[in-house]
Protein backbone atom coordinates (compact mmCIF):
# COMPACT_ATOMS: atom_id res chain seq x y z
CA UNK A 1 0.00 0.00 0.00
CA UNK A 2 2.84 2.63 0.87
CA UNK A 3 3.70 2.34 -2.83
CA UNK A 4 0.54 3.27 -3.96
CA UNK A 5 0.64 6.12 -1.62
CA UNK A 6 4.14 7.09 -2.89
CA UNK A 7 2.73 7.28 -6.33
CA UNK A 8 -0.45 9.23 -5.80
CA UNK A 9 2.40 11.46 -3.75
CA UNK A 10 4.49 11.78 -6.65
CA UNK A 11 1.01 12.99 -8.65
CA UNK A 12 0.48 15.30 -5.96
CA UNK A 13 3.98 16.77 -5.93
CA UNK A 14 3.94 17.32 -9.98
CA UNK A 15 0.94 19.17 -9.58
CA UNK A 16 1.77 21.06 -6.84
CA UNK A 17 5.19 22.20 -8.69
CA UNK A 18 3.41 23.70 -11.25
CA UNK A 19 3.64 27.11 -9.68
CA UNK A 20 7.33 26.95 -9.16
CA UNK A 21 7.84 27.22 -13.36
CA UNK A 22 8.52 30.48 -14.31
CA UNK A 23 5.49 30.41 -16.84
CA UNK A 24 2.48 29.16 -15.51
CA UNK A 25 2.01 25.54 -17.28
CA UNK A 26 -0.55 24.92 -15.10
CA UNK A 27 -3.27 27.26 -14.68
CA UNK A 28 -4.21 27.69 -10.93
CA UNK A 29 -7.66 26.50 -11.23
CA UNK A 30 -6.83 23.38 -13.48
CA UNK A 31 -4.46 22.78 -11.07
CA UNK A 32 -7.20 22.67 -7.72
CA UNK A 33 -9.38 20.61 -9.68
CA UNK A 34 -6.43 17.86 -10.23
CA UNK A 35 -5.09 18.01 -6.36
CA UNK A 36 -8.91 17.81 -5.31
CA UNK A 37 -9.13 14.58 -7.59
CA UNK A 38 -5.55 13.53 -6.43
CA UNK A 39 -6.57 13.75 -2.85
CA UNK A 40 -9.71 11.79 -3.70
CA UNK A 41 -7.39 8.95 -5.16
CA UNK A 42 -5.00 8.91 -2.63
CA UNK A 43 -7.86 8.44 0.34
CA UNK A 44 -9.26 5.84 -1.52
CA UNK A 45 -6.00 4.21 -2.17
CA UNK A 46 -4.78 4.24 1.82
CA UNK A 47 -8.42 3.15 2.98
CA UNK A 48 -8.06 0.03 0.83
CA UNK A 49 -11.38 1.06 -1.48
CA UNK A 50 -9.14 0.41 -4.56
CA UNK A 51 -11.89 0.54 -6.93
CA UNK A 52 -13.03 3.83 -5.85
CA UNK A 53 -8.80 5.12 -5.99
CA UNK A 54 -9.00 4.01 -9.89
CA UNK A 55 -12.58 5.72 -10.54
CA UNK A 56 -11.04 8.74 -9.00
CA UNK A 57 -8.06 8.20 -11.07
CA UNK A 58 -10.17 7.82 -14.10
CA UNK A 59 -11.75 11.63 -13.22
CA UNK A 60 -8.67 12.72 -12.80
CA UNK A 61 -7.49 12.01 -16.66
CA UNK A 62 -10.64 13.86 -17.51
CA UNK A 63 -9.90 16.78 -15.58
CA UNK A 64 -6.45 16.59 -17.13
CA UNK A 65 -7.63 16.20 -20.54
CA UNK A 66 -10.33 19.13 -20.16
CA UNK A 67 -7.37 21.66 -18.65
CA UNK A 68 -5.57 20.54 -22.14
CA UNK A 69 -8.57 21.15 -24.16
CA UNK A 70 -8.97 24.62 -22.28
CA UNK A 71 -4.96 25.69 -22.75
CA UNK A 72 -5.12 25.35 -19.01
CA UNK A 73 -2.02 23.62 -19.08
CA UNK A 74 1.07 23.19 -20.93
CA UNK A 75 1.76 20.27 -23.44
CA UNK A 76 5.12 19.48 -21.35
CA UNK A 77 2.89 19.82 -17.58
CA UNK A 78 0.31 17.75 -19.42
CA UNK A 79 2.93 15.13 -20.20
CA UNK A 80 4.63 14.84 -17.00
CA UNK A 81 0.68 14.50 -15.38
CA UNK A 82 -0.15 11.79 -17.33
CA UNK A 83 2.73 9.75 -16.99
CA UNK A 84 2.50 10.71 -12.79
CA UNK A 85 -0.99 9.04 -13.52
CA UNK A 86 0.29 6.03 -15.23
CA UNK A 87 2.46 5.14 -12.46
CA UNK A 88 -0.27 5.89 -9.94
CA UNK A 89 -2.64 3.07 -12.31
CA UNK A 90 0.03 0.48 -12.68
CA UNK A 91 0.35 0.41 -8.84
CA UNK A 92 -3.62 0.37 -8.20
CA UNK A 93 -4.08 -2.25 -11.12
CA UNK A 94 -1.27 -4.19 -9.20
CA UNK A 95 -3.20 -4.00 -5.61
CA UNK A 96 -6.26 -4.84 -7.70
CA UNK A 97 -4.48 -8.26 -8.73
CA UNK A 98 -2.82 -8.77 -6.02
CA UNK A 99 -6.34 -8.51 -3.67
CA UNK A 100 -8.22 -10.82 -6.15
CA UNK A 101 -5.19 -13.24 -6.10
CA UNK A 102 -5.84 -13.17 -2.19
CA UNK A 103 -9.18 -13.64 -2.42
CA UNK A 104 -8.89 -16.29 -4.70
CA UNK A 105 -6.18 -18.52 -2.56
CA UNK A 106 -8.31 -17.75 0.33
CA UNK A 107 -11.14 -19.39 -1.37
CA UNK A 108 -9.28 -21.94 -2.43
CA UNK A 109 -7.79 -22.94 0.59
CA UNK A 110 -11.09 -22.91 2.19
CA UNK A 111 -12.35 -25.27 -0.48
CA UNK A 112 -9.26 -27.30 0.17
CA UNK A 113 -10.66 -27.15 3.45
CA UNK A 114 -13.61 -28.69 3.41
CA UNK A 115 -13.13 -31.13 1.26
CA UNK A 116 -10.41 -32.63 3.34
CA UNK A 117 -13.10 -32.75 6.41
CA UNK A 118 -15.80 -34.44 3.87
CA UNK A 119 -12.88 -37.01 3.41
CA UNK A 120 -12.48 -37.58 6.66
CA UNK A 121 -15.82 -37.68 7.24
CA UNK A 122 -16.31 -40.30 4.71
CA UNK A 123 -13.16 -42.27 5.79
CA UNK A 124 -14.51 -42.31 9.46
CA UNK A 125 -17.93 -43.36 8.13
CA UNK A 126 -16.18 -46.17 6.06
CA UNK A 127 -14.38 -47.48 9.35
CA UNK A 128 -17.22 -47.52 11.44
CA UNK A 129 -19.32 -49.36 8.77
CA UNK A 130 -15.91 -51.77 8.22
CA UNK A 131 -16.10 -52.32 12.09
CA UNK A 132 -19.76 -53.19 12.14
CA UNK A 133 -19.62 -55.77 9.67
CA UNK A 134 -16.62 -57.50 11.33
CA UNK A 135 -18.86 -57.58 14.62
CA UNK A 136 -21.98 -58.09 13.99
CA UNK A 137 -22.84 -58.05 17.97
CA UNK A 138 -26.01 -59.98 19.24
CA UNK A 139 -28.31 -61.53 17.57
CA UNK A 140 -26.94 -60.10 14.08
CA UNK A 141 -25.24 -63.35 12.71
CA UNK A 142 -22.34 -65.55 14.43
CA UNK A 143 -22.26 -68.57 16.26
CA UNK A 144 -25.81 -69.28 18.27
CA UNK A 145 -24.49 -69.51 22.01
CA UNK A 146 -26.78 -72.11 22.18
CA UNK A 147 -30.00 -73.11 24.34
CA UNK A 148 -28.83 -76.13 25.11
CA UNK A 149 -29.84 -78.42 22.64
CA UNK A 150 -27.20 -78.47 20.48
CA UNK A 151 -25.82 -82.12 20.47
CA UNK A 152 -22.90 -81.73 18.68
CA UNK A 153 -21.87 -83.82 15.73
CA UNK A 154 -22.07 -87.30 17.78
CA UNK A 155 -25.94 -86.31 18.11
CA UNK A 156 -25.66 -85.66 22.13
CA UNK A 157 -23.99 -89.01 22.89
CA UNK A 158 -20.31 -88.34 24.30
CA UNK A 159 -17.84 -90.59 25.02
CA UNK A 160 -19.45 -93.57 26.80
CA UNK A 161 -22.92 -92.53 26.21
CA UNK A 162 -23.72 -94.62 23.73
CA UNK A 163 -25.46 -97.39 25.78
Amino acid sequence: MSRRLLSAAVLAAVLTLAGCAPAPDLAADAAGRLQQQVLAVSTASAGGRLDEALAGLDQTEKELDAALAAEEISPKRYREVREAIRLVRADLDAAVAAAAQAQADAAAAAEAQRQAELAQQLADQQAAEEAAAEDPGPGQGGPDPGNGKDKGKDGGKGKGKDR
